[in-house]
């Protein structure tokens, strides 16, 4: 605690010196050494001599704690302009914290011209925010070797490579629903009612059947893309070389975790192909109906994945897997 900060009663006043990192992680530390000491209710003079560092939140604290004694920051004394800077910021802000002001209440004329200014507020800050980014563009471009390409790849990577399974699964259902929900609007069950053939065969268990095996080969390749994305991005960002990439997916990444992801896939397919079916046997015979269908049959599906795979995820840890 001492090593934090000293009191000092002077001629002028009480003398706060503070020392070393005033920072996040020693907020607790910061806190109680502030409780324990007594400040005085007179302003005091921070003296910064042994500071080493100092945030915003061992600044917030410090503020909170000489508002609560009673006293204030009357000057400053051997202070890095930094730490100057922050405390004088906290101390703006703090000061706007308070009880809340009664708020009275808006008419209906007065309510939605409060919501026109802030929507054009916010107008004006998306453009203010685009004008920005075109000028720290064309900063780019007339200075290319700015380029942070570490940072470029990561983003590329969650962005783009991380995104490929989740693009082609949702797509690749939103196609299947589509799919399954024209079954109706072509008439094509009737038919085959007609020519005592069952939709049963002829249309469920084909599209069943081929969701079951399609969905954990598209899986495998998105799993693979992951993979390839990681390796091409761990190169740049870590300095790790393809054939350590490898080794160590080799090493950590047993078979049966990809097997009970194609099992998973699997039976994710299964649901979703039954969803989808069911809701293609018995959408209207309109256009509107089908987009209709289609909205919820897509939200059905994915619930139905998240809640199997949250059974999937208990069932496994209860044995062991």
């Amino acid at each position: 605690m001492a090593m934090l900060l000293t009191l000092k009663q002077e001629e002028g006043g009480a003398n706060l010196a503070l020392a070393g990192r005033w920072n996040l992680a020693r907020i607790a530390d910061i806190d109680a050494a502030l409780a324990t000491a007594r400040l005085p209710a007179s302003p005091v003079t921070l003296d910064g001599a042994r500071l080493e560092t100092l945030d915003t939140a061992a600044a917030l604290a410090l503020v909170l704690r000489l508002r609560a004694a009673g006293t204030s920051i009357a000057g400053t004394t051997n202070l890095k302009p930094s730490h100057a800077s922050v405390i004088e910021t906290v101390r703006q802000q703090a000061g706007s914290l308070g009880a809340e002001p009664p708020r009275r209440g808006r008419g209906m004329v007065g309510s939605v011209g409060f919501a026109a200014v802030e929507f054009g507020r916010l107008v004006q800050a998306h453009m203010d925010f685009a004008g920005r980014s075109a000028a720290a563009l064309a900063e780019l471009v007339v200075h290319p070797r700015r380029t942070r390409w570490k940072e470029l790849a990561a983003q590329l990577q969650h962005v783009c490579i991380e995104a490929i399974p989740v693009v082609a699964l949702v797509s690749f259902l939103i196609g299947t629903v589509l799919a399954y929900l024209t079954m109706r609007l072509t008439e094509e069950i009737d038919a085959l009612r007609t020519i005592a053939l069952s939709p049963m065969q002829v249309l469920v268990l084909p599209r069943l059947l081929a969701l079951v095996i399609s969905l954990p080969l598209l899986v495998f390749v998105g799993d693979v893309a992951a993979l390839g994305g990681a390796m091409a991005a761990s190169g740049p960002l870590l300095d790790i070389t393809p054939a350590v990439f490898i080794d160590r997916v080799h090493s950590q990444l047993a078979l049966r975790h990809i097997v009970v992801g194609l099992g998973k896939a699997a039976v994710f397919g299964a649901a979703i192909a039954l969803i989808g079916c069911r809701a293609g046997m018995t959408v209207e015979r309109d256009a509107r109906s089908i987009g209709i269908s289609t909205t919820s049959t897509v939200v059905r599906c994915i619930v139905a994945v998240i809640l199997l795979d949250a059974f999937f995820a208990v069932w496994l840890q209860g044995i062991g897997l």
